[in-house]
């Protein structure tokens, strides 16, 4: 796994919905996960650059 400068962060989640109920939840979460993914990833990498120092 490569660490330092140009490493790379790879983040993956997955649900699978069920039923009508799985569908509709998805569908009403899904605009939202573009701030949540990406301000977890924003505060992993930046806690893993201020640990390398």
């Amino acid at each position: 796994m490569p660490c330092g400068p140009g490493a790379t962060y790879h983040q993956c989640a997955l649900f699978e919905p069920h039923g009508l109920a799985g569908h509709l939840y998805w569908k009403s979460i899904a605009p939202f996960h573009a701030g949540i993914f990406g301000g977890m990833a924003r505060n992993i990498t930046g806690a893993a650059e201020s640990s390398r120092t």
